[in-house]
């Protein structure tokens, strides 16, 4: 279990500070408030297979709360606090919650539960209690259930177990060589597998220091902290990465102590990464990862252009590409991405259809369709469901966005297909532009470089395109 491998940490470097949040807390105060919260979930009914929602934000309460879960072999159900009730509530029912937890900086999220939600309700840290060490029931119990992105419907969960966390682990401290003397930094959802994984759980079982941002991320904040805790790793999302490139500093922040700047969550724009290193003079690596199985490679060589790969795969884990029949492909030829992972889970829980168009042969397929190099790197090439069919056409969407934002006033742009009576579907376009940039002139635009049928029928203007807080775009609102 990943609480026992903590305290194995906290045995070696008890005195060493192990999270720095509004206070620094060494790694053995954090086991004692961990076993101080596993008590008193005891005392509240908390027994192995039960599930315990955390209503918490990035914060100590969150890192402490997680491992106290662990601690009495119940089941994690991270929630975003900025959830709308029936969102919560949709986490809460098909998770079968029966417990809440929660702190003040969480608590504006309850408003709107029900009644019989709100009477699980708990404070963290209400009362301090003696923790009954529970009966280990092994590495192959569940830990955690989150739930996909839900970029395109519902949210699916997905649950791993202690093993699955923990070689996922393993597979991340090998590939960038993770050691005691790490200080990360966490400006990432902790709700988020990559927060959880690549920041919580890469930090504290490798013995390094976890440092947590407070409040909304801020690009100045950020370079400060990583200034003043000589920070080595920074995980972060494309968003955060760009602002930080665009923001201006009086003077140079001073990034000198990281050796791993990592952008997940969402795709990283070459633009981005050329912006982040032109402007601080350091790499931007890309990891690639899921909700479904964790980290999966991460571009951590010298090869020239990694920013338009996400690199070899972590240690232990395999990547194939394959064709509509499920056969490999030749190197550098486009197929399927599928993925296997001994940290990868088995399942859509309770959705058998999608499991098994998902999960196949022991690889998990997200759908993505991508190419091998000659050195193994992965170069992904866009997605395969959201490829649009117009009148037996296949349309990339990325080749259309392309052209789209080759548009000097044009900032950003989706295409997706909609459904059409004679086609089947047709493109539309979705776009963010200076005022005075009109339809006429996107599909202009688009007839110029791009066959007729690719050309967008409808050109939708907005402010913004919606996004996840990672970064992820929602293409269901679109």
């Amino acid at each position: 279990m990943l609480v026992e491998l903590l305290k194995q940490v906290a045995s070696s470097h008890p005195d060493k500070v192990a999270v720095i949040d509004a206070r620094p807390i060494t790694y053995a105060e954090l086991v004692q408030e961990v076993d101080s919260l596993a008590a008193e979930l005891q005392l509240l009914g908390a027994v192995a297979g039960s599930r315990v929602a955390l209503l918490v934000p990035n914060s100590l309460e969150f890192v402490v709360a997680t491992f106290a879960v662990f601690a009495v072999n119940a089941v994690v159900v991270p929630i975003n606090t900025r959830f709308q009730s029936d969102e919560i509530n949709f986490y809460l029912e098909t998770s079968e919650v029966g417990l809440v937890l929660y702190t003040e900086r969480g608590a504006t999220a309850l408003v709107g539960l029900s009644k019989d939600i709100r009477r699980h309700l708990v404070k963290v840290g209400a009362q301090k209690q003696h923790y009954v060490s529970a009966t280990n029931d092994g590495d192959d119990m569940p830990a955690i259930h989150m739930y996909s992105s839900g970029s395109t419907g519902k949210p699916k969960r997905v649950t791993r177990t202690h093993r699955h966390l923990h070689a996922e682990y393993q597979a991340l401290a090998a590939t960038i060589a993770l050691t005691d003397s790490d200080r990360m930094l966490c400006t990432v959802p902790l709700y988020h597998a990559h927060g959880f994984c690549n920041c919580l759980v890469a930090a504290l079982l490798s013995g390094g220091t976890l440092v947590i941002a407070q409040g909304e991320f801020n690009p100045r904040e950020t370079t400060r902290l990583i200034a003043e805790h000589g920070i080595t790793i920074y995980p972060a999302v494309p968003f955060m990465f760009k602002m930080i490139a665009e923001t201006f500093y009086p003077d140079k922040p001073n990034l000198s102590s990281v050796r791993l700047f990592f952008s997940a969550g969402a795709s990283l724009p070459i633009e981005v990464s050329h912006n982040f290193q032109s402007k601080l003079g350091l790499p931007l690596r890309q990891l690639y990862g899921s909700t479904e199985t964790g980290a999966i490679s991460i571009n951590y060589d010298s090869a020239q252009d990694t920013e338009i790969t996400v690199g070899k795969p972590l240690h232990g884990v395999h990547i194939s590409i394959v064709d509509e029949g499920g056969q490999p492909v030749a190197i550098g030829e486009t197929g399927e991405v599928a993925i296997r992972s001994p940290a990868m889970a088995v399942q859509y829980d309770g959705l058998v259809d999608m499991t098994a168009e998902c999960f196949r042969d022991g690889y998990f397929l997200p759908g993505d369709l991508g190419s091998l190099d000659g050195e193994g790197r992965l170069c992904i090439k866009g997605r395969k469901k959201l490829l649009i069919v117009v009148a037996g056409n296949k349309v990339d969407p990325l080749d259309v966005e392309a052209v789209i934002k080759s548009h000097p006033k044009v900032h950003d742009a989706v295409v997706i297909g909609q459904a059409h009576p004679n086609y089947g579907e047709m493109v539309k376009a979705v776009v963010v532009a200076e005022s005075g940039v009109g339809q006429e002139e996107i599909i202009e635009l688009c007839e110029r470089h791009l066959a007729e049928y690719k050309v967008p029928k409808i050109v939708d203007f907005r402010a913004e395109i919606p996004r996840s807080p990672l970064g992820k775009i929602l293409r269901k609102y679109l």
